[in-house]
């Protein structure tokens, strides 16, 4: 949805900037609901989401994100154009 109402009011060569939670690799699913109660994406789902509303990505990155519990969470962090 967050995809879709970007798409909806950029305007051609606007840009998207976002942060996203990552998936762990080894799983299957395009993204899955972690303990914590947020959400994490896989580079696959958020490229299909980009390709699915027209964007074309710019950039991006896997880089850390926050600490959860002593562990560092990781987040893709992208920019996009319309």
């Amino acid at each position: 949805m967050v995809f879709a109402g970007a798409a909806r009011v950029l305007q051609a060569g606007g840009l998207f900037c976002f942060s996203a939670e990552v998936a762990d690799q080894e799983l299957d699913a395009d993204f899955v609901l972690r303990g914590s109660l947020r959400y994490a994406h896989s580079r696959r789902h958020v490229e299909a989401l980009a390709q699915r509303h027209g964007f074309s990505v710019l950039r991006l990155v896997r880089k850390p994100f926050r600490e959860d519990q002593r562990e560092m969470i990781e987040a893709w962090y992208g920019v996009l154009s319309r």
